[in-house]
């Protein structure tokens, strides 16, 4: 890999970046000078506009096939495998194919724009770097409202980025265009957890029950350990088995139009085994909820929320939910007070500090979700201690018999 960025930086630096800086300069000094914003009107012709898309078009296309090596070239080494560098290169040109048609505009602005301006992981040769302007900048933060607007500028293209993020692995691997690089690179990171855990970054839904309860699981704090997935009718049946009562929450993560499938399937299981009193279900799709609440009113159903605008009022009822799931950084004194007026249960995820599940607790909140439950529990048991439940324990009607779990 380093072979080939030397290389690709040095054909950057010599020719490259000199052919399209003449062919610009080439043009501007035929029209004559001009400053500010003057030279946007240099190109608000025929001839400018189809040069500068040319140009535009043409870089976004060189710095796509740049980080395409490169990532081709990484995946070798993952895999343990020795590949010529020139192999590789002419293996790229393939995936060039994923700029085609109207792709090449999103990709383009992608990879000349969002990319330097992020500055983060993928950087190429031709423009590594882009910075707003301090007298921008430093204009704006001389009033409340222009602060806002810098961190919104900010928040606005690191969060593109966030969600892109796998959008030039999609591209260059699979040789998918930009738009469904981008679904993929989201649905990637809704599947993070499952990636993390197995190491593989297949869908879920790609791989049948046998695939999947083959995979070994491995805990990055403790990789030496294996584990295996585990149906739902064998943690119904664990929980079943244990003294305590213990239940379970259940969050449905469905695929784009399965969500009532997922549901239906779901609901199969848990009437199969007279567990619905001992399980509350959530999901980000509320459609698929609407249909076990549809079918199973006195079970428990929850919204997960990860954005919200407003503040709660009555007009939540619109939602047929016993309970509310948001995420750590939508929580609040004011939100949890709310909530709690209105008869609301709200849980809280996905928490790690054991400051902040204390700090919820304090505020009020139902229920913790986490990855680490033995932690959370601590928490809880070490808080009802000192505080007792009344606190932020919810005893409203309809809810679950038993103990439900942090995670």
């Amino acid at each position: 890999m380093l072979k080939f960025e030397l290389l690709w930086k040095l054909l950057t630096l010599v020719v490259i970046s000199p052919l399209l800086r003449e062919i610009y300069q080439t043009y501007v000094s035929s029209v004559g000078i001009s400053f500010n914003a003057d030279v946007l009107g240099t190109f608000l012709n025929l001839k400018g506009a189809l040069i500068f898309l040319a140009l535009f078009f043409a870089a976004g296309l060189l710095a796509f096939y740049e980080l395409s090596v490169v990532i081709r070239l990484v995946a070798l080494a993952r895999q343990g495998e020795k590949a010529a560098v020139r192999r590789v290169m002419k293996q790229a040109l393939w995936a060039l194919g994923a700029m085609k048609g109207w792709s090449v505009v999103p990709s383009s602005l992608y990879y000349l724009l969002l990319l330097p301006l992020a500055q983060t992981v993928y950087l190429h040769s031709l423009v590594p770097a882009i910075t707003i302007p301090w007298f921008i900048l430093g204009e704006m933060i001389n009033t409340a409202v222009g602060t806002a607007g810098v961190i919104a500028i900010y928040a606005a293209y690191y969060g593109a980025h966030f969600l892109l993020f796998f959008v030039p692995i999609f591209m260059a691997l699979r040789r998918e265009r930009f738009g469904q690089a981008a679904r993929s690179s989201v649905g990637c990171l809704r599947r993070m957890g499952w990636k993390r855990l197995a190491g593989r970054m297949e869908s879920v839904s790609a791989l049948t029950w046998e695939e999947l309860r083959a995979l070994p699981l491995h805990d990055a704090s403790s990789y030496q350990d294996t584990g295996y997935i585990a149906s739902l009718e064998e943690l119904i049946r664990f929980c079943q088995a244990d003294e305590s009562g213990m239940g379970l929450l259940i969050e449905l993560k469905p695929e784009a139009g399965q969500g009532e499938a997922l549901a239906r399937a779901i609901l199969d299981v848990v009437e199969a085994h007279d567990f619905g009193e001992r399980a509350i279900f959530m999901s980000l799709d509320y459609p698929c909820l609407t249909t076990i609440h549809e079918t199973h009113p006195e079970w428990w159903v929850g919204y997960c929320a990860y954005a919200s605008a407003g503040d709660l009022d009555e007009t939540i009822w619109q939602y047929s939910i016993d309970f509310l799931a948001v995420e750590e950084s939508l929580v609040s004194n004011r939100l949890v007070t709310q909530a709690r007026e209105l008869g609301l249960p709200v849980y809280v995820w996905t928490v790690y500090d054991t400051d902040k599940m204390k700090q919820y607790l304090q505020m009020g909140v139902t229920g913790l979700i986490s990855d680490w439950p033995d932690l959370a529990a601590g928490v809880v048991e070490e808080y009802n201690a000192s505080h007792g439940t009344d606190q932020y324990l919810w005893q409203g009607e309809g809810c679950p018999r038993g103990e439900l779990p942090a995670a």
